[in-house]
């Protein structure tokens, strides 16, 4: 950001639900404890924007112990994406012929819907699982099962990115 000439007044972290349903089972939306997590959330925004226009914003994670792990994440995503299996994401026969929502809400331009059954996925994902899990018939998968939860938070509409 800061090569960007952007000034980070504030950066916190928050426990939210699981939506990676690409190597887990993503959190049921409608659970009790997804429930909770978006509450506690909802609450610490108030008290993180109330700090901000207070003046009084902070960073968390400018510790030592949290830059050397976040450097360490950082690389470990690196060399997941480096050899995610790309040709594992396909779509099934639940693909409407002119639907393009998952071209439309793919923050990184990575998927390219070519015919009425054949999508191209791209190298660039990020992993957001935002495709597989806004998808209106479920037809994206990725790899084997069919049956891993679909994680749609009926609170959220995602971006049309394009």
């Amino acid at each position: 950001l800061k090569k960007k000439g952007l000034k980070v007044i504030s950066a916190e972290d928050f426990l939210m639900p699981s939506n990676d349903n690409i190597l887990f089972d993503a959190d049921d939306p409608n659970s009790e404890k997804v429930r909770l997590l978006k509450n506690a959330a909802a609450e610490k925004i108030k008290i993180i924007v109330d700090s901000i226009c207070n003046n009084q914003g902070k960073i968390r994670g400018q510790n030592f112990f949290f830059k050397i792990l976040s450097h360490a994440t950082g690389i470990l995503m690196k060399l997941y994406r480096r050899w995610l299996h790309y040709h594992k994401f396909y779509v099934d026969e639940k693909c409407l012929p002119e639907c393009r929502f998952c071209e439309q809400i793919c923050p990184v331009n990575n998927i390219k819907k070519v015919a009425t059954q054949k999508i191209i996925f791209n190298r660039t994902c990020i992993l957001c699982a935002r495709c597989i899990n806004c998808c209106p018939t479920r037809a994206i998968q990725y790899g084997k099962s069919q049956k891993k939860h679909r994680f749609k938070d009926p609170d959220y509409c995602p971006p049309i990115l394009r």
